[in-house]
């Protein structure tokens, strides 16, 4: 379990361990606001562990786009840890998976661009893997009940609690948003796929017409972001 709040982590950890009646479960610090966390991460992952079977890119920020918060390195919050630290850890952790293998201007849904670009780091990824043995899946959990939008100014709060408050009684557990991504990570039925979305437990057709061109760019564009703070990444 890689996670930022290592304290909450581990509340999480004893709650698992005894459900499964295992003690098997590892907490590692990771902080995907910070090139550097991820670095730190990624090397010391690499000391104890050969190969990694799976992986889920699961973290997520929201803020109001007028907050104008960025990461520790200067990226706007949203594409910085919903896409940039992703794409970071998963490039820095690639030869474990083959181990494991048999702004200036105005910027408007940051949270839903940075979701988008999940989408586009998936299908360039699935290309970049097809001849490697490794399986890539973009996942969508549907509206889940978490702490996500905490950080949202106090008027959006007002609109969720005032405006629609019925669209609660519709959100998903936190445990019933996993299902799709443990579905993708362990069902046989989909080891032959690779750079597909989906959405409850089966494959989905987003209204966005994907463009290779876009994936292409937003790779090369992520790799020059990463390398401008001296970090190195090796072509896949």
């Amino acid at each position: 379990m890689a996670c930022r709040n290592k304290q909450s982590a581990l509340v999480a950890l004893h709650k698992i361990e005894k459900e499964l009646n295992t003690k098997n479960l590892l907490c590692m610090e990771l902080d995907l606001a910070s090139l550097n966390s991820i670095k730190t991460f990624a090397t010391n992952f690499k000391s104890k562990f050969n190969k990694i079977d799976i992986l889920v890119n699961n973290a997520g920020v929201s803020f109001d786009d007028a907050s104008k918060k960025v990461t520790e390195d200067g990226f706007e919050i949203h594409f910085g840890v919903n896409h940039l630290g992703h794409f970071l850890l998963t490039n820095l952790l690639f030869d474990r998976f083959q181990a494991g293998s048999q702004k200036p201007k105005e910027a408007k849904n940051l949270y839903a661009n940075s979701k988008l670009a999940n989408m586009y780091f998936c299908k360039e990824l699935a290309k970049k893997t097809c001849d490697k043995g490794v399986r890539v899946y973009s996942v969508c959990p549907g509206w889940v009940l978490t702490n996500l939008f905490r950080h949202h100014a106090g008027r959006m709060l007002k609109y969720f609690i005032f405006i629609i408050p019925a669209a609660f009684l519709f959100m998903r557990s936190a445990k019933q948003g996993a299902q799709t991504a443990i579905f993708c990570a362990t069902d046989p039925s989909v080891e032959s796929e690779s750079g597909y979305f989906y959405r409850d437990c089966k494959k989905f057709t987003s209204k966005v017409q994907m463009c290779d061109a876009v994936s292409q760019k937003l790779w090369s564009t992520s790799v020059k972001m990463i390398e401008s703070k001296g970090i190195t990444l090796k072509p896949h």
